[in-house]
């Protein structure tokens, strides 16, 4: 398979249109119970619910996570050859460790693997079924490893 390089050019104008991830819809069924989890199984902080079907946590580093109360059976995932993928992904420091934990509290993960240069992975899910992926990243400081274009160094 041939590695496609795409142009980095703007053909607006020489600004970027989007400058970073702000914040992440997810879909919960109880709001309470979704702030408790993610401040207790992921180290959220910040938490501020607004109403009854509306509230935040911050990440660690990076986008808030904004919890949309909802009935419907819909979560933060798409099917991929009839398997579920996530379609956020966080980084942590200790795979091993964050995998460990999860587990160990009960959170639902599966689908370890290690894929060589690229780090390890794994799948978790929420308690209303939204999927994510956890990456151990292999670099040591992956802010500063990659350039203003976007591509890694």
């Amino acid at each position: 398979m041939t590695e496609q390089k795409f142009s980095t050019e703007n053909d607006v104008n020489d600004v970027s249109i989007i400058q970073e991830v702000n914040f992440i819809h997810m879909p919960v069924s109880d709001i309470d119970e979704a702030i408790n989890w993610y401040i207790k199984y992921l180290g959220c902080k910040g938490a501020h619910k607004v109403h009854e079907e509306l509230a935040s946590v911050n990440l660690p580093s990076g986008p808030t996570l904004l919890f949309i109360k909802t009935q419907h059976e819909e979560r933060a995932k798409f099917l991929k050859n009839g398997q579920d993928y996530s379609i956020v992904g966080f980084i942590t420091k200790d795979i091993e460790k964050a995998f460990a934990s999860l587990k160990e509290n009960g959170v639902r993960v599966h689908n370890f693997r290690d894929e060589g240069e690229v780090g390890k992975f794994f799948d978790f899910y929420d308690p209303d079924g939204n999927r994510f992926t956890i990456w151990g990243c292999p670099i040591e400081d992956y802010n500063s490893s990659i350039n203003r274009t976007g591509e890694l160094i």
